[in-house]
């Protein structure tokens, strides 16, 4: 089995369980980072790497805009 750690923003939390569940991934809730996202070990096999991609498309966008924003400081 593989795994994956993501760093979820709190605006993408819902979007991103409603994923989890509609590719019935196995997870666990590891913390909480020190800019406020969760962190999320996600579990699963290499037929089930459609779900893993979605849940990057789902957050990536947010990474990219926090990384804008610390460019513009």
């Amino acid at each position: 089995m593989r795994n994956q750690t993501f760093y979820v923003p709190k605006k993408a939390i819902r979007d991103f369980s409603q994923l989890l569940d509609d590719f019935k991934l196995d997870n666990t809730i590891q913390g909480v980072d020190d800019e406020g996202d969760i962190i999320v070990q996600v579990f699963y096999e290499k037929d089930e790497e459609e779900g893993i991609e979605k849940l990057h498309d789902l957050i990536d966008p947010f990474h990219e805009e926090e990384g804008e924003k610390e460019d513009n400081e």
